[in-house]
């Protein structure tokens, strides 16, 4: 169990830290700063925006989706800030950091919820398969003893 709880973890973490890479590819921030500024920012951001999520176990979307996530965030952030996001984010201002903190913990919340959902349905669509076929077996076994006991004449 701890196990998948930490693969669950590490690939909340890889998620987040891809789709916060690609905030900062969108906006130009990783032509601003250093690569150690830039690494101590990301691990800031994830590690902030990952206190505020619940990720059940299985339920984290694959890495690839990071950018579509990104991209929703970095459409919100313009919304709110306009021309100004591109100098605000490499200055590292608190109030832009915990906008970007909260875009990205509400969205990765609906990728993470979607993602359940998509699990769900698909242990739903096993399961009502399973019945018919349970209910297929019960009936073709009632139909035989019927024709064994000469209840039944084909």
């Amino acid at each position: 169990m701890d196990r998948s709880i930490d693969r669950t973890e590490k690939r909340a973490r890889m998620f987040l830290a891809a789709a916060i890479i690609h905030v900062f590819e969108r906006t130009g921030v990783h032509k601003e700063l250093s690569h150690q500024e830039l690494s101590f920012y990301i691990s800031r951001l994830m590690n902030r925006t990952r206190q505020g999520l619940t990720v059940m176990e299985g339920h984290v979307p694959h890495i690839n989706k990071a950018d579509s996530l990104a991209k929703v965030v970095v459409t919100e952030l313009q919304e709110k800030y306009g021309s100004m996001l591109k100098n605000m984010l490499p200055q590292q201002y608190l109030a832009v950091e915990d906008f970007v903190v909260l875009c990205l913990q509400k969205h990765a919340k609906k990728w993470f919820q979607k993602r359940e959902k998509k699990n769900s349905h698909k242990w739903a669509v096993f399961f009502k398969g399973l019945v018919i076929i349970i209910v297929f077996f019960a009936c073709y076994i009632v139909f035989i003893t019927c024709m064994a006991m000469g209840l039944l004449v084909v």
